[in-house]
């Protein structure tokens, strides 16, 4: 009688476990942006970053490529930041999810910073960045390839018409003196060069990171 009792707790146990699989494996993929927000909140972006994904596969949706970028970004993962931020760029929709994370961002934080946030801007400057850290894991001729590429798209991005705050080259710049990286701050530096600021406080910026990059040569 015992042992009948046994098996049947048993059998039991195992039905409630395989129902449960059963229910979080559809729940898995019937429902990935809820497990991509329960990533986020624990701090896993890694898995935010494939609940995410499998949202985009669904919908095809700017917004949902736009969080497999957010989540990149947090991660820290330089190959999924190009990824996503390239396909963000190229999106039809880009622009409006832009207009949208600005107002919902400036609304947000707007007590707490005295600057707009420009979420085109953060796209582009990571993405310069990650270019970057993808050309320092290279060697030889590789290497000058990815960071000719690296420092290209960061002076393409910003321009030679004003230098604002948290421009893409200016952080890549940042980066490159970090790195330590001779070759790297050669190229950025010539395209600072180029460049003419707006203002005296862009001029003030301008000079710091030319001063910053010599340092280094």
């Amino acid at each position: 009688m015992q042992k009948l009792i046994v098996k049947t707790a048993v059998k039991t146990a195992l039905i409630i476990f395989g129902v449960f699989i059963v229910a979080f494996a559809i729940f898995n993929f019937a429902f990935p942006q809820h497990m991509a927000t329960a990533m986020e909140t624990l701090g896993n972006y890694d898995m935010a970053i494939r609940y995410a994904r499998l949202r985009y596969t669904y919908t095809g949706d700017c917004f949902d490529l736009a969080r497999c970028y957010d989540d990149s970004v947090l991660a820290g993962d330089d190959v999924a930041i190009i990824e996503y931020a390239e396909k963000l760029i190229e999106d039809s929709e880009y622009e409006f999810v832009c207009a949208s994370k600005n107002g919902e961002l400036n609304s947000l934080y707007r007590d707490q910073f005295d600057f707009n946030f420009d979420y085109d801007l953060r796209v582009r400057s990571t993405l310069a960045s990650s270019y970057y850290s993808q050309a320092i894991l290279k060697e030889g001729a590789e290497r000058e390839e990815y960071t000719q590429k690296a420092v290209n798209f960061a002076y393409d991005v910003t321009g030679n018409d004003g230098f604002a705050y948290g421009n893409a080259l200016m952080v890549l710049s940042v980066k490159i003196a970090n790195e330590r990286d001779k070759y790297a701050a050669s190229l950025a530096l010539d395209k600072l060069e180029c460049i003419s600021a707006k203002d005296s406080e862009e001029q003030k910026d301008l000079d710091y990171f030319k001063g910053r990059l010599r340092s280094v040569l």
